[in-house]
């Protein structure tokens, strides 16, 4: 898959981006292919399925999540359990004004996702090697908490909440990716939801090309 034909495939489905982000998605997938026979990041990385079930998801889910936080001058968005990289590297291409820092605990996947960074050529990505709990626990107790949290594919919401509410400030908001059972994982995480301060903001349907079943996009806003 060459430039044009990747720029055309993301129009098709809605995206319409500029050559420099499809150019450097184009070198994400190749990162991902060549690191993938090391570290078994996706189950399937043949091109047209990191493109249609990855990148497409990415970047579907992020037309929903707001582009800036209230009072805020600037966007710091961690994406919790990276892993690929998806959606946070993704954010950090199509959201250059972002700052965006990337989770892991694994040291091979936070190794790869510096390196995708590193020749993606992209300034605004920080690759952390750590559990998000111990994030929480005051490891970036001197900054200022993050304005967006992001999340797919990682745990339920009854897990997520403690994970994520610690790392936003109040009035930040968490976007995290959901299958068809977002509104029953947001019930079943009512009380986790509530101790963690987060409100459910409401859920943005949408759909894969060739499904289906609908995808969701879950935001929550931490209350002061």
């Amino acid at each position: 898959m060459n430039e044009t034909q990747l720029g055309l495939e993301l129009a098709s489905s809605g995206v319409g981006l500029g050559p420099t982000e499809v150019r450097s998605l184009l070198t994400y997938i190749g990162q991902i292919r060549r690191w993938n026979r090391r570290l078994n990041l996706l189950a399937d990385a043949q091109v047209d399925e990191i493109v249609r079930r990855h990148l497409l998801d990415s970047l579907l889910g992020l037309r929903f999540v707001p582009h800036a936080s209230p009072g805020t001058e600037r966007v710091r968005a961690v994406d919790v359990g990276s892993g690929g990289g998806f959606p946070g590297l993704v954010a950090a291409i199509v959201q250059p004004g972002w700052e965006v820092t990337l989770v892991d605990s694994s040291a091979k996947k936070a190794a790869f996702l510096l390196g995708a960074a590193d020749e993606m050529e992209l300034p605004n990505v920080r690759v952390v090697r750590a559990r998000a709990e111990e994030m929480g626990r005051g490891m970036f107790e001197k900054e200022s908490s993050f304005d967006l949290c992001l999340s797919r594919a990682v745990a339920p919401v009854t897990e997520l909440a403690p994970l994520c509410g610690p790392l936003l400030r109040p009035g930040g908001i968490c976007g995290w990716w959901k299958g068809p059972g977002a509104a029953s994982e947001m019930e079943q995480g009512a009380g986790s939801l509530k101790k963690q301060g987060l409100r459910p903001m409401g859920r943005c349907l949408y759909r894969l090309p060739g499904e289906d079943i609908s995808r969701a996009i879950v935001l929550l806003m931490r209350l002061g």
